[in-house]
């Protein structure tokens, strides 16, 4: 064999090492979030450790909410996902956030939307409200 390719073996072998290292160390930060705020972290194996265990939520009346979360995730449907929906959803909070607060009219955060995501999407065109006509 090359040296070349023995090298490469050798760097890949360092490398899943340090990965290693970092996977066990993230799982260690993820579950301690949870522990800290009860937020379900983005972490299948830290996640079911926490919801196989004694884990209870005192907010929550001693429940462990991390139990039910690591049973209904695996069923959620991510085939409708697209690059958009990030962009889209932070462009409707936004624009929402003043009619909702009452300071706004259902019309202007419809306008303010449509006119952020026309930005941010420029390929996005001819944007239709659903009660549109």
């Amino acid at each position: 064999m090359s040296s070349k390719i023995n090298r490469l073996r050798a760097e890949r072998g360092k490398n899943d090492e340090k990965i290693a290292v970092l996977r066990a160390r993230n799982n260690e930060i993820d579950k301690q979030i949870t522990l800290d705020t009860q937020d379900y972290t983005n972490n299948i194996e830290a996640m079911n450790e926490i919801a196989g265990s004694d884990y209870q939520s005192a907010f929550l009346g001693g429940q462990n909410h991390i139990a039910l979360f690591a049973e209904a995730a695996p069923k959620i449907d991510m085939s409708n996902i697209s690059a958009y929906d990030q962009g889209l959803n932070e462009s409707f909070q936004k624009a929402f956030k003043n009619y909702f607060d009452g300071n706004a009219t259902i019309d202007e955060a419809k306008q303010l939307f449509k006119d952020d995501i026309s930005e941010k999407y420029q390929e996005l065109v001819n944007f239709q409200w659903p009660d549109a006509e």
